[in-house]
């Protein structure tokens, strides 16, 4: 079978820590082209996944190489522009969340997919997470009874924790000036930090939980708070989240039944191999216990997924489709609408 041709654009910090070498171990895959519009960098990053073209202009790249799919990953503020010439040229599409900045932007793009009936997934990887995988299953069976309620802490740290060497942008402060995790002030752009931040948190509790509507909501200026959600099933869901200053990563979940409760510590997303852990607590004969979990990578399962979609045309129950992501804005355009 003749491998798989992808281009990536953006070769930046994402990029070279989660996206190329997950997608450079998939033996289906030959990663065939980059761009990036800083030279020494895209020559450095081209060297090292020996990827023969490289191009400044991702224009020039999509239209002078024949693709089987693309992997988007740069600034958020650019995704929403490149992602529409992407789907224009109706290659397969991965692209870094947020799908785009806005509602409005994000259906545009949605619509487009839907349009030329091209191949789209977006990057949540904590719905590909083996413990996550493990979890959707175990809430699926039911054994615990009614569910009851929902509690989702996401204290986000360090996602970091410095185990990768990267090469860095020409300007030092270039992951400074443009990241969407911004302690700033204005309403916009605390929106912008929530939606790169917690999106994530509101994709997966919509994957594990099904659709859900605000009850209330109670954040700070910096977009700090609580938010009450309420699922089809009549279950109370209750997100609070925080900018944490901590350098651990602080990120868990206690769902409760009738007859035991669950809890769930999800790992620092660019943390190798380590995957959600769960405890389960069965009320009736007072057990205590933890699934096993194979070890692996989120980021991982994502780029396999995404390869699986183009070659065998389909995905599972953890593909992000544009349509999930859309809802996810959605509600979070509907949280800061009406902030108090």
């Amino acid at each position: 079978m003749r491998k798989i041709k992808l281009g990536f654009i953006g070769a930046g910090f994402m990029s070279q820590i989660a996206h190329l070498p997950s997608f450079y171990e998939d033996p289906r895959v030959r990663i065939t082209a980059l761009s990036d519009i800083d030279k020494e960098l895209l020559d450095k990053v081209s060297k090292k996944y020996q990827i023969k073209k490289t191009y400044l202009s991702y224009k020039e790249m999509l239209n002078k190489e024949n693709l089987d799919g693309i992997v988007l990953v740069v600034n958020r503020s650019k995704i929403e522009t490149i992602a529409s010439d992407v789907l224009k040229k109706k290659i397969p599409l991965f692209s870094e969340k947020p799908m785009a900045t806005s509602f409005v932007s994000a259906k545009k793009l949605y619509n487009l997919s839907k349009k030329n009936k091209t191949k789209y997934l977006l990057g949540h990887m904590k719905r590909h997470d083996n413990g996550i995988i493990v979890l959707k299953g175990i809430l699926k069976k039911n054994n615990l009874g009614k569910l009851i309620s929902v509690y989702y802490q996401s204290f986000i740290g360090d996602s970091f924790y410095n185990p990768f060497e990267y090469f860095k942008h020409r300007d030092k402060d270039y992951r400074k000036k443009n990241t969407l995790n911004k302690n700033l002030r204005r309403k916009k752009l605390i929106f912008l930090k929530y939606l790169n931040s917690f999106g994530h948190n509101i994709n997966l509790i919509r994957h594990l939980f099904g659709e859900i509507k605000i009850n209330y909501r109670k954040l700070s200026k910096s977009g700090e708070g609580l938010v009450f959600f309420r699922s089809k099933k009549n279950v109370n869901i209750i997100f609070n989240n925080q900018f944490s200053k901590a350098t651990r990563w602080i990120e868990d979940i206690k769902i409760n039944f009738e007859k035991g409760s669950i809890f769930v510590k999800i790992p620092a997303p660019l943390l190798k191999n380590i995957p959600a852990e769960i405890t389960i607590e069965d009320y009736k004969n007072g057990k205590i216990f933890k699934p096993g979990i194979k070890w692996g990578w989120s980021f991982r399962n994502q780029a396999k997924n995404f390869i699986d979609y183009i070659v065998l045309n389909h995905t599972n129950a953890s593909s992000c489709r544009p349509k999930d992501s859309l809802e996810d804005i959605k509600i979070i355009e509907s949280i800061f609408k009406n902030k108090n």
